[in-house]
């Protein structure tokens, strides 16, 4: 259950102080700021001001008994109304973008091009640029990956993100170490439609240990560091070298 929580308010963003003190007020009840601040491992001022904050945000509320002030809580209800919240204001930023698109458009079409670069941290930092390969038009993606590695860093969400791979119909072409888990992870994460959406090549594992997944996709190539120590990915826009690595991957795909 604890682990559930951490993980769904670290996708919200919170902190850890936030986290710890959210789940202290979920593990007491009602408390006043002195336990909660005991409990959470936080120093009684950032405490309030977290409080404040959840307060604002509507996944806590404040009560007076016996004349001293308590915490609690708002409930399945109210975190429920927070998630609908950031959904609505997420909507209208994209509304708002779709009104600027053309403009945006027209600025980034007379600029002279020019490779741009982005990187990426974490869990989520790596899971944009996983949702970044089925962006824009671009029908294949070409990549170099070792299947255990995802499963180990990354496990259900590649169900999640395969599901949404196949709504787009974009196909890849992978070329993996051979492993004999292989095949039991493709049928695991990658099931109905899903499946005819890949084609892949195999080298040997020991003359070919990939630490890092590489994808190549449209006029972008994307880099992830499969080491859970150190979950850093890059994605470098260019269209000159997009082709090259497309072209270094379609004669290694020749030959297998």
């Amino acid at each position: 259950m604890t682990e559930t929580i951490e993980k769904l308010l670290s996708e919200l963003n919170f902190s850890y102080k936030e986290q710890a003190v959210y789940q202290a007020i979920l593990e007491l009840g009602e408390a006043p700021v002195s336990p909660i601040a005991k409990r959470a491992h936080v120093n009684r001022g950032t405490t309030y001001d977290i409080l404040k904050s959840l307060i604002d945000k509507g996944l806590v509320a404040k009560l007076i008994k016996s004349k001293k002030l308590y915490y609690s809580a708002s409930g399945v209800e109210g975190l429920e109304a927070y998630l609908n919240a950031q959904k609505s204001a997420w909507e209208e930023k994209l509304e708002h973008f779709s009104e600027l698109k053309p403009q945006l458009s027209a600025l980034l079409g007379s600029a002279s091009v020019k490779p741009t670069v982005r990187f990426f941290e974490g869990k989520m930092g790596v899971k944009e640029v996983f949702l970044d390969q089925i962006r824009g038009k671009h029908k294949e993606i070409l990549s170099y990956s070792i299947a255990s590695k995802l499963e180990d860093i990354f496990g259900d969400y590649l169900k999640i993100f395969t599901a949404q791979k196949a709504r787009t119909g974009i196909i890849t072409r992978l070329i993996v170490p051979e492993e004999k888990v292989l095949a039991k992870l493709l049928k695991k994460y990658y099931k109905g439609k899903a499946s005819k959406l890949f084609e892949i090549k195999t080298v040997p594992k020991e003359q070919f240990p990939f630490g890092v997944e590489m994808n190549i996709y449209g006029n972008k190539v994307s880099l992830i560091s499969l080491e859970e120590k150190e979950l850093i990915a890059v994605i470098i826009e260019s269209p000159i070298l997009a082709k090259s690595q497309r072209l270094i991957f379609e004669l290694l795909w020749s030959r297998l």
